[in-house]
């Protein structure tokens, strides 16, 4: 997916995200994250509900969220009810 930061693989389905820990060697673009471990759905919400199942393991600190498609992509975000 091309706004997965290089520090995340995504399943071939879509459906799973994790980090790994060595970078992968992706072409850059203006939709890759770049500062954070983010991706972008390729689907936009639709009217109604969404949920995700997350799986953090033994990790003590973890952020999940839904941003904008105009979120920058290429410096820290800190999160907001704005963006």
């Amino acid at each position: 997916m091309s706004t997965a930061n290089t520090w995340l693989v995504l399943s071939e389905d879509g459906k799973v995200v994790w980090d790994v820990d060595t970078e992968q060697s992706l072409p850059d673009g203006p939709q890759r994250f770049y500062m954070v471990l983010c991706i972008l759905p390729k689907d936009c919400f639709a009217p109604g509900r969404s949920y995700w199942v997350v799986e953090v393991g033994d990790e003590t600190a973890w952020e999940l969220g839904v941003a904008r498609e105009s979120i920058n992509r290429k410096s820290h975000v800190t999160p907001s009810p704005e963006e």
